[in-house]
């Protein structure tokens, strides 16, 4: 569940629909410290704030409220609301008021309008004798020097200890028109470890071609069978057939050396048959192995693959290679797709969601796939109490949320991102709310437009319904909906 203050806090962030919705964010928001609010909220609802603390009239202003952009809250008892007219009001009257007001009260007011306020007006209060600190003064000096080159003539004219500081900081001006351009570059650099040695023996350094003549004089010995169910021919230059056959009815993991020799075509039904998970990964390893096999054939070992998993509690599953997808120029059939992205990095399945893909995802197989995801969206270590040694387990709903508001920026146009949102659940909604950039609530605003329009009272109506909402965003809005008798806008 998300409170009302919460949904109103990171709407104001992000342009809305109307100066009316903007009011009611700020009304309802909840804020500490004040916020530039991309549309300016109302006149009658920052009239209603003018009493509820500094930050909302503060709000007001930062965000160009026109209304409390002027002379009528130089008055306001805050320091902190002078401090944003200050800043934020180009009204040259409001920041005269300002400025004098400041100079006997607040510091950092004055520094703030010598920066903002008429530099004739300025120069003239120098010529008339207000005294001004020297930070003050060289200040105006360099605007001078900068904007209006025209008065720096009547700085002679200045008193001395006055004059002495303004035309030390023009000059200083002057003489620095070239700005250094700092062009930081970080190099990164990755560097790759060699392979461990290897054992010394007939296995590993046995270079020729193993045929089944040798094959059938090792598995002669049970020794040697013993050996050769956890030691390969490492540096074989291929394999017969029959001898590969032999060797894997031993040990699934035999596959891997003979993956990496130029391996006969007609073993492909016994690899199917004798391989192990990460034999099916290796089947394609890279994107040269991928090109070798049919869309049939790299379905069947999809497929082989999700439904011989180790049951492991310390078991890290094998991934399948990460840029099949960009390998293969043919689509998936979908339930192949779903397989191979639970058994494969994460990366590619965001990259697969942002569209980056020919093949691109359908509202039903997002849902199949965030109902059941495997590893698609990566997995998580628990250590059991009883033992140290780690489990992997699917990433949560949760967890998958807060990424999805990591790759908000490259999902918002795409047709299919609404469907994500809602199978994601009510964790999805929180993390767009409270999510770190403004892409989230940009999407919650533009989608509360979308289903349910820009009528003040259905918006507060949203900001009650998901402040208990156990629900997806869509189910959540059509029940706003269903209350307002609406039908859906889009």
């Amino acid at each position: 569940m998300v409170s009302q203050e919460t949904i109103a806090n990171s709407l104001m962030k992000v342009e809305l629909p109307s100066e009316d919705i903007a009011g009611l964010v700020l009304e309802m928001s909840k804020i500490t410290t004040p916020v530039a609010m991309p549309t300016p909220p109302c006149q009658a609802s920052v009239e209603r704030v003018l009493k509820k603390g500094w930050t909302k009239v503060a709000t007001a202003v930062m965000s160009g409220s026109k209304a409390f952009l002027g002379n009528r809250l130089v008055k306001n008892n805050s320091v902190q609301v002078k401090r944003a007219l200050a800043q934020f009001s180009d009204d040259q009257e409001t920041l005269k008021t300002l400025h004098e007001w400041a100079m006997t009260k607040d510091q950092e007011i004055v520094e703030t309008t010598v920066s903002r306020i008429e530099a004739e007006w300025l120069l003239e209060r120098l010529e008339s004798g207000i005294s001004y600190p020297g930070k003050v003064i060289s200040r105006l000096s360099h605007r001078l020097a900068d904007e209006r080159q025209d008065l720096l003539d009547r700085a002679f004219s200045l008193p001395s200890p006055v004059r002495d500081i303004f035309m030390i900081a023009a000059a200083s001006s002057v003489a620095s028109n070239e700005v250094p351009n700092w062009n930081i570059q970080r190099l990164l650099e990755a560097s790759e470890t060699s392979r461990s040695s290897v054992v010394r023996s007939l296995l590993h350094s046995y270079q020729g071609v193993v045929s089944t003549e040798l094959t059938s004089t090792l598995i002669g010995y049970q020794e040697v069978v013993s050996l050769l169910k956890t030691v390969s021919f490492s540096r074989a230059i291929s394999y017969e057939p029959d001898a590969a056959r032999a060797l894997l009815e031993i040990s699934p993991n035999h596959g891997y050396a003979i993956l990496s020799t130029n391996w006969d075509r007609s073993l492909f039904e016994d690899f199917l048959r004798n391989g192990s998970p990460e034999i099916y990964v290796a089947m394609i390893s890279t994107g040269e192995e991928i090109k070798k096999f049919s869309k049939d054939e790299i379905s069947r070992i999809i497929q082989n693959r999700s439904t011989r998993e180790s049951v492991e509690d310390s078991y890290r599953p094998a991934l399948f290679n990460k840029s099949l997808l960009q390998v293969i120029d043919y689509e998936l059939d979908s339930e192949v797709l779903l397989a191979y992205l639970r058994h494969t990095e994460e990366l590619t399945t965001w990259q697969w969601l942002t569209g980056s893909y020919s093949q691109k995802p359908t509202v039903e197989e997002i849902e199949k796939l965030v109902s059941d995801p495997g590893f698609a969206f990566g997995y998580q270590l628990n250590y059991a109490r009883s033992s140290n040694e780690p489990r992997y387990v699917p990433t949560s709903k949760e967890e998958i949320s807060s990424d999805m508001t990591r790759h908000l920026a490259n999902l918002l146009d795409k047709p299919w991102v609404d469907a994500l949102v809602d199978a994601l659940g009510p964790s999805a909604f929180s993390e767009l709310i409270n999510s770190y950039e403004n892409y989230g609530p940009k999407y919650v605003a533009e989608r509360f437009v979308r289903e349910i329009g820009t009528d003040v009272g259905i918006w507060r109506d949203a900001f009650a319904q998901f402040e208990r909402s156990q629900l997806s965003m869509g189910k959540t809005l059509a029940a706003v909906r269903k209350l307002r008798g609406m039908s859906k806008k889009d």
